[in-house]
């Protein structure tokens, strides 16, 4: 198993919108404040440990409404 470790998801600025730090399970439902955002691709960068070694990954996720 794949454990995360931290969570941020950012708008296409670079702006910081979520973040989770030792959560169990971390997950961002596309809200911002409890206020649903304008649908888009929105970037994201996990830490991540598996097997005992540790890194980042990241990607894009779209926002549909």
């Amino acid at each position: 198993g794949l454990e995360i470790l931290a969570l941020q998801v950012f708008d296409r600025w670079g702006n910081l919108l979520y973040t989770a730090k030792n959560e169990n399970h971390p997950r961002w439902t596309g809200t911002v404040n409890n206020r649903a955002l304008s649908p888009g691709v929105y970037g994201w960068v996990a830490r991540v440990r598996q097997g005992g070694r540790e890194g980042w990954i990241s990607g894009d996720v779209l926002v549909l409404r």
